[in-house]
């Protein structure tokens, strides 16, 4: 049973999957804490952590909870550390329903929906990410109730992940019923146990770190989701007084330090999407259709990541969420341009800038639409 604060990594787009040169300062890090002792335990991920096989005892698994729990992260790192353990890519399958929705359409229309059944069948652990999206596909979800009793039939495990409780997906009563039939958790808010160390990391990561009271203080006052905490935490280090030091420096934020800027420091909730890319669009000099568009000039792309960045930072929506609002792209695709802006901002000074500006600047509009 694990106890405390756990950590699972996982690898930033840049880096390659099992490469034996990868620096474990440079992994990213989910943390759940003992408000979510029994996700942590059905996950396995002590085992995980620590390279051992694992059999999962309940499948399916789904796990649920809104916008800005990193669910998409905790089904990744997941999928990160099977492979790892397992030795092999095609061990793990993560996929989302708008992707497997266009796979079955598309098996359909060439006769081969044996063949995708096969291909779901294969891999030892498949997860399905945002699962409440096929809301609207019935068909799929059909197929998908079939898969996922043949996999049961097989012992080979499922876990999902969604923004709501499952009977408030409207899915259909058999895959409803299916996965039911496993075990649905809730992630819980962070404790204050569990905020203290997401924003140590953070902070450590960045140039700064929190004298213990300053902490103590912060995490006491946002009782937030981490989503939200890391928005609070990007706020609070923008502007004049809190840029971190020159390389190797490390600044130290102290209780003193936090005065006005600490009482004033609150989640942007309010702020529209819409907002954040035309705040995004101003910034890069270019029209909100060119960032919302398909050009892949790279000057566009870095503007769409940033804009993508923020919407997920910011407002907490989901990865097919800001999808929809960029030209119905894939959620794979908004998680990779998430990831890239997240890995650039650790050593570009002007992504860290981009960052910061946007951020007081979106926080200053709050109630804007």
């Amino acid at each position: 049973m694990i106890t405390g604060v756990f950590s699972i990594p996982f690898p930033t787009p840049t880096q390659r999957r099992f490469s034996q040169n990868v620096s474990s300062a440079a992994l990213r890090e989910y943390f759940l804490g003992p408000e979510n002792a029994l996700l942590l335990n059905a996950l396995n991920l002590g085992q995980l952590k620590a390279g051992q096989t694992v059999q999962f005892e309940f499948s399916p698994i789904y796990v649920h909870a809104p916008s800005g729990y990193g669910k998409s992260d905790l089904l990744t790192g997941v999928a990160e550390q099977c492979r790892s353990v397992w030795k092999s890519e095609k061990e793990v399958l993560l996929t989302e329903p708008q992707g497997l929705s266009q796979e079955f359409q598309d098996a359909l229309k060439l006769d081969c929906v044996s063949s995708l059944h096969k291909r779901l069948m294969r891999p030892r652990l498949l997860l399905i990410d945002d699962i409440g999206e096929l809301k609207s596909k019935p068909s799929t979800q059909d197929f998908l109730t079939t898969v996922i009793d043949a996999r049961l039939e097989q012992n080979r495990p499922i876990i999902a992940a969604g923004s709501k409780p499952l009977y408030q997906l409207r899915l259909s009563d058999r895959l409803t019923s299916r996965i039911a039939n496993g075990l649905v958790i809730p992630i819980r808010e962070p404790s204050d146990i569990t905020r203290k160390a997401i924003t140590k990391h953070w902070a450590a990561n960045r140039g700064f770190q929190f004298e213990s009271e300053a902490l103590e203080q912060f995490v006491a006052h946002h009782e937030v989701s981490p989503s939200e905490l890391l928005g609070l935490l990007t706020q609070l280090v923008s502007g004049d007084g809190f840029q971190s030091e020159a390389e190797g420096l490390v600044r130290t934020i102290r209780l003193e330090d936090l005065g006005d800027r600490f009482q004033n420091v609150q989640p942007v909730r309010s702020i529209s999407p819409q907002r954040i890319i035309q705040l995004v669009s101003k910034h890069y000099g270019l029209k909100i259709s060119v960032i919302t568009g398909s050009s892949r000039r790279k000057q566009h792309a870095a503007a769409r990541s940033m804009a993508m960045y923020l919407l997920r930072s910011l407002c907490q929506l989901s990865y097919h969420e800001i999808g929809k609002r960029f030209g119905n792209r894939d959620h794979s695709t908004v998680m990779h341009s998430c990831r890239k802006v997240e890995s650039n901002s650790a050593s570009d000074k002007d992504v860290q800038a981009s960052i910061q500006f946007l951020t007081e600047l979106a926080s200053q509009q709050k109630g804007t639409r």
